[in-house]
């Protein structure tokens, strides 16, 4: 209760005798005839406060200086120290009904105003008309009469819900093409030609809460690049904000995220969902298609596999070499020759005749008769008596290629069968990777981490100054980093195309970037086939896994809107039925529908002459090789062979023997 000294002495008996008996809580404020309250002093403000916090459903504004409720009424609905939407009882005065004050009576709905009839002990009651828009001048609707302690309509309420049923009055509805919120789409008229209309998900949330409380949207557009608007310089906004701070729009579509810069400004519904804020950032298209033979395998798996194979090599040459150590020191210590001989004739009778000739005619010592003519037995440790050959038999069992001979020996054989087991799983996980990764598309590099983009040098940006305020304001290092380098902008399309260039990220809701990026992929499928399959872009469109925030989004009201409450009880019961998600798929079935298919044929494992250049690059890395080994053969046969002094060009089979 506000009063001033004049109507005070008039209350203090009902106070005392009524409202302190019934135990209901009352704030009485009592102010002075010559008090500003369109600039209230300190304590006047505070219990204003006080009475807000504490949620007073019942406002009575008994000043007899009619200007002093007007600035009080302004101040209150311009800082909201005064629940607009409660109830008020004030007296009839003139000053209350300027045509200045409309915009008030349009948020303050639930408001007697008591005027006394002349002179008699009569007392009218009456209210503002809603839901008629008062435009100019004010025709209030008598509701009651008081007249000798009784009402003449004695069972009527004094303050009925009137935004139940707003009786098909027109409410006018700003918006803009938004996705998810509005999607402008165009139909051709054979008679009046192209013809533009909305959907979307609070287009359709806009059209079941007209049905139900039974009002008539006028849906009109901002202007180009306006959107949610800016601050101007004469302290307006333009946008959204702007439409509904001057009362020309009451309802406003446009994705509003529930934040405090949108609830200094305007009112917001209770939130109907909750959306992943990220950046569209660039993905670069890695053409690493040279590296297809080595890809399959990591770099130290490779190491791994060398420096294996070279052990490999190495251990079959010492199990030959002293295989051979074996049998020679056998045969040194035996001293019968006849041993020899049996042996000889009993494991090699073809060779019994030659053996003896030799033996006898040429008088040849036991280690030559050993070395030259006995070693048949160790056939197959010849592969490996040499360091090369051993390493090039080794080699040739990993890429399955069989040994000319069994070798001989059983520390040879053990080792040869485990060695085979080692290369069959390592050509089996080569060829099961190689084939994965041919089929798979290629792979592109990305930025999924807010990390990950503060490291990279690419720009950030998104629309207007609020969407820089939260993250130059931001405690989190990371984020207050992004605003550091977070550029504002208007044009959406332009920003997209930063994008698709690689030096610039786009901060927007998860659905508005899957929208983008569904129509710059079709734009360059597009490109593609006009250009017979040229590259006109060198990154893709890629949609950061990381969420920056998940942010609630509302519906926009005019500050102090008297459709709150109803407003969001029916959003309250949209949600609980599911409509949001399936007006919510209706508008990004396009967006998944399309994916779907791009999806299916990234995966296609076709081969194309990208793919293919890995081979080439092979055979040609091979070509190089075998290139500089025969000119190195070359060098050194003329560089060292044949300047050696035994060296005969008619007689090499000579050279060889005293060169070995």
């Amino acid at each position: 209760m506000l009063t001033d000294p004049q109507h005070m002495l008039s209350l203090q008996s009902l106070i005392i005798n009524t409202l302190h008996r019934s135990y209901i809580p009352v704030f009485l404020v009592l102010v002075k005839e010559a008090e500003d309250l369109l600039a209230p002093n300190y304590h006047t403000v505070r219990v204003m406060e006080q009475v807000r916090r504490d949620n007073c459903n019942l406002y009575i504004i008994l000043l007899a200086n009619g200007r002093q409720a007007v600035r009080l009424l302004r101040f209150g609905d311009k800082y909201r120290l005064i629940d607009t939407r409660a109830r008020f009882i004030l007296p009839h005065d003139d000053h209350l009904f300027d045509p200045s004050l409309s915009y008030l009576w349009n948020k303050i709905v639930n408001i007697v105003f008591i005027r006394r009839v002349s002179d008699s002990s009569e007392y009218e009651l009456s209210t503002v008309p809603f839901p008629a828009q008062i435009n100019g001048t004010i025709k209030l609707h008598v509701i009651n009469i008081w007249q000798n302690g009784y009402f003449r309509k004695a069972r009527m309420t004094h303050f009925p819900e009137k935004t139940r049923d707003l009786q098909n009055y027109e409410i006018s509805v700003v918006t803009f093409p938004h996705i998810p919120a509005a999607v402008k789409r165009s139909v051709i008229d054979k008679y009046e030609g192209e013809q533009f209309y909305y959907t979307g998900l609070e287009i359709e949330i806009m059209k079941s809460m007209s049905q139900a409380m039974k009002f008539q949207p006028i849906l009109y557009e901002v202007g180009r690049n306006e959107e949610w608007g800016m601050r101007q310089v004469n302290g307006s906004y333009s946008g959204l904000f702007g439409e509904l701070m001057s009362g020309r729009a009451q309802i406003a579509l446009g994705n509003l995220q529930h934040t405090l810069y949108s609830l200094k400004l305007v009112d917001l519904s209770r939130p109907y969902m909750t959306q992943c804020l990220t950046f569209l950032t660039p993905a670069s298209r890695t053409d690493n298609k040279w590296k297809t033979l080595v890809l399959p395998f990591l770099l130290n798996v490779w190491l791994a596999i060398m420096l294996t194979l070279f052990l490999g090599g190495f251990i079959f040459y010492i199990l030959a070499r002293y295989h051979r150590h074996l049998e020679k020191s056998f045969y040194k210590s035996t001293k019968n020759r006849s041993w020899i001989n049996k042996i000889s004739f009993g494991r090699f009778p073809y060779k019994k005749n030659r053996i003896k000739k030799i033996d006898e005619e040429k008088g040849l010592p036991l280690r030559t008769l050993v070395n030259n003519y006995i070693p048949e037995k160790t056939q197959g440790l010849h592969i490996f008596e040499e360091l090369q050959n051993s390493v090039l038999y080794t080699y040739g069992m990993l890429v399955s290629v069989s040994l000319p001979k069994v070798p001989t020996g059983w520390a040879l054989r053990m080792m040869t069968g485990w060695w085979w087991f080692y290369c069959l799983l390592m050509v089996v996980s080569y060829r099961a990777s190689l084939t994965a990764i041919l089929a798979k598309p290629e792979p592109i590099v990305t930025i999924d981490s807010i990390n990950e983009l503060v490291n990279s040098p690419v720009r950030c940006g998104g629309w207007g100054e609020p969407e820089k305020l939260f993250f130059t304001t931001s405690f989190d290092p990371d984020i207050h980093k992004i605003g550091l380098k977070f550029e504002t902008l208007t044009d959406v399309e332009q920003a997209i195309n930063r994008v698709a260039s690689g030096s610039f990220t786009y901060y927007q809701n998860i659905y508005l970037l899957q929208h983008a990026a569904m129509k710059h992929l079709s734009r360059s499928n597009e490109t593609d086939q006009t250009q017979s399959g040229e590259e006109t872009s060198k990154h893709n469109l890629h949609i950061m896994s990381d969420c920056v925030i998940s942010m609630p989004i509302s519906i926009g009201l005019e500050k102090n809107s008297p459709l709150k409450p109803r407003i969001d009880e029916f959003i309250q019961r949209v949600v609980e039925a599911g409509l949001i998600h399936k007006w919510l798929g209706d508008v990004m079935d396009e967006v998944r529908r399309r994916n779907f298919i791009s999806n299916t044929e990234q995966v296609k494992a076709l081969m194309d002459m990208r793919k293919f250049s890995g081979a080439l690059v092979a055979l040609g890395v091979g070509y190089i090789i075998c290139i500089l080994a025969l000119i190195a053969e070359n060098l050194y046969w003329h560089l060292v062979v044949s300047k050696h002094p035994l060296f005969d060009k008619y007689s090499m089979a000579q050279f060889y023997f005293c060169n070995k």
